[in-house]
C-alpha cells in the first residue's frame, strides 16, 4: 500500500454576496482531493443564507453555493491533493426522495469514509438540512434524510490506504450530552467524521447543532445547547491512521464580548497540515450556543478558522452576543512510511 503524500495544500478566503461564487484553484487529481471549509456571517443573515455547500466543478473550479442570497458570509478553504495513498469518489445527488442509494466504485469499507455537503434549492431550511451517510456495501452508499427533497448532497467517498475505519450507527435521543464507545484507538491518530438526521419535524435552532469530541481512546462525547428537541441517528466514522499521521484535538471557548480568539497549537507544517471542526452535522461550522433563544443565530454560532502559521488557528465570529464552545482537530501528513525496526542477528562462518 502507498503512504499517503501531500501533493499541495491551496488555501484562500471568498466574499459571498450572492447565492454561489466560483473560485479558481491550481489543477488538481479530483480522485485524489477533498476540500475543509468554515465560514461566518458579516451579519445577522436567515439560516438558509448560511448553509453552504462546495463542489469541485472542474479540476480548477470550486464552487461554493447557498439556498438564499441575501447578507454577506466570509468563506475559508483549504483544497487538500494528494500524490499517493488516497483515492476519492466525488459526487452530487438531488434528493428526490428521503433515502437515496448510489452506485459507487468498489472500495475497502475498512479504509473508507464518507464526507457530504448539502444546500436547500428554496428559502426553506428545516428537518431536510440534515442528512446521515453510510454504506450499505463497497459498492453502494445510501444517503437518509427525514425528507430531503429539494435538497443537493454533494458527497466525497474516501479511501486512505493506511488507516483503519470504525463506521458506527447511532441513535439518540435529545440529551444535551451523550457518549459513544469506539474500539480502543490511539486519540494522536484518530480523525472524527460523523452526520446525521432528524428523527422528527422541527424548525432549525441550537437545540439541533451537536458537537463531536473524542474524549479518550475509547470515548466520543456529542454535545449540544440544551435537550429540547427530536433526537438524532448519526453515522460516525471514527479514522484511525496506520502511517506516521498526528491528529490533534482541541477546544476554544469564546465569551460573550469575543469575536475572535487564536488557538495554539502543536507546530504542524502548513504545507502537509490540514484542520477541521468536528461536526455531527456537516454545514453548522460553528460552536454550541448558551443562549435560550429558541431561534438559530449563525452570526453567534458560525466561525470562520484560518490556519494562519504552524502554530496558530485564528477563530472568528461577527457577534458577540453569547458565549460558545468549538471543537477542532489538526491532521498532520508527514508522507513518510512509519518506522519498522527489526533485529538482525548476522552469523559469520569460517
Amino acid at each position: 500500500m502507498a503512504t499517503a503524500v501531500i501533493s499541495q495544500i491551496q488555501r484562500g478566503t471568498i466574499t459571498m454576496t450572492g447565492s454561489y461564487y466560483d473560485t479558481t484553484i491550481s489543477a488538481v487529481d479530483l480522485t485524489k482531493t477533498i476540500v475543509r471549509f468554515s465560514s461566518k456571517a458579516n451579519g445577522a443573515v436567515s439560516v438558509y443564507d448560511m448553509a453552504i455547500y462546495w463542489q469541485l466543478t472542474s479540476s480548477t473550479d470550486l464552487k461554493f453555493q447557498r439556498a438564499g442570497g441575501t447578507g454577506t458570509i466570509t468563506v475559508s478553504y483549504e483544497v487538500i491533493s494528494f500524490s499517493s495513498g488516497v483515492t476519492t469518489q466525488i459526487g452530487s445527488n438531488g434528493m428526490g426522495a428521503a433515502s437515496e442509494q448510489i452506485a459507487i466504485t468498489s472500495t475497502n469499507l475498512t479504509k473508507s469514509w464518507i464526507e457530504i455537503s448539502w444546500g436547500r434549492s428554496s428559502n426553506i431550511m428545516d428537518q431536510s438540512c440534515f442528512i446521515r451517510a453510510q454504506f450499505n456495501s463497497a459498492t453502494q452508499i445510501q444517503l437518509d434524510s427525514l425528507s430531503a427533497v429539494g435538497t443537493t448532497c454533494n458527497y466525497v467517498v474516501v479511501q486512505y490506504d493506511n488507516c483503519s475505519v470504525q463506521a458506527v450507527a447511532i441513535s439518540n435521543g435529545n440529551a444535551q450530552t451523550f457518549t459513544q464507545s469506539i474500539t480502543s484507538s490511539s486519540t494522536s491518530k484518530t480523525m472524527l467524521i460523523c452526520s446525521g438526521e432528524v428523527h422528527a419535524t422541527q424548525t432549525i435552532n441550537q437545540t439541533m447543532i451537536y458537537q463531536t469530541y473524542l474524549t479518550n481512546a475509547t470515548t466520543v462525547t456529542f454535545t449540544k445547547y440544551g435537550s429540547a428537541g427530536n433526537g438524532f441517528d448519526f453515522n460516525l466514522f471514527a479514522i484511525t491512521f496506520t502511517d506516521n499521521n498526528t491528529v490533534d484535538h482541541y477546544t476554544q471557548s469564546f465569551v460573550t464580548g469575543d469575536t475572535s480568539n487564536n488557538l495554539t497549537v502543536t507546530s504542524r507544517a502548513l504545507a502537509t497540515t490540514m484542520h477541521q471542526q468536528c461536526w455531527g452535522t456537516e454545514w453548522m461550522m460553528g460552536g454550541t450556543n448558551d443562549s435560550t433563544d429558541a431561534g438559530w443565530h449563525a452570526e453567534y454560532c458560525n466561525f470562520e478558522s484560518v490556519m494562519t502559521s504552524a502554530t496558530n488557528i485564528t477563530l472568528s465570529r461577527i457577534s458577540t452576543g453569547y458565549t460558545s464552545v468549538i471543537t477542532i482537530q489538526v491532521i498532520n501528513f508527514p508522507g513518510t512510511a512509519p518506522t519498522n525496526k527489526k533485529r538482525q542477528t548476522l552469523f559469520f562462518l569460517n
